[in-house]
């Protein structure tokens, strides 16, 4: 019966800390991300896209003058904070349910991304 009771409490991290100070790091990330996200609709700072950055100088500047190269980096980030916030709260209040989301959204996300990068080829 102890034996039952240790591993009962050794299945939530909770109680050493351990998944607090991970989901703080990971809503942290997420916070980081929502900034720069709003940073790339606001079509500020640089992009962070490898495309764009491996285009020459002229070719960069004519594309990010459209601002598509904005929005693509700003739905990316802000996808990148949606992620982070659902793992971050999922470990901070041990949440089965968080995770799945967090898991759906990441699969999903992936796929549209993927999808939408073999439509503009």
């Amino acid at each position: 019966m102890r034996q039952q009771k240790e591993e009962a409490d050794f299945m939530h991290l909770n109680d050493n800390g351990q998944a607090v100070a991970g989901g703080a790091a990971f809503c942290f990330a997420a916070l980081f991300f929502l900034v720069y996200s709003v940073q790339q609709f606001r079509q500020k700072g640089r992009v962070l896209d490898p495309v764009i950055l491996a285009l020459e100088k002229e070719k960069r500047e004519k594309t990010l003058e459209t601002g598509r190269a904005y929005r693509e980096s700003a739905h990316l980030f802000l996808f990148f904070t949606v992620i982070c916030l659902l793992v971050g709260l999922a470990l901070m209040f041990d949440s089965g349910w968080l995770a799945m989301a967090a898991s759906v959204q990441a699969v999903v996300g992936a796929l549209a991304i993927l999808l939408k990068r073999i439509e503009q080829v």
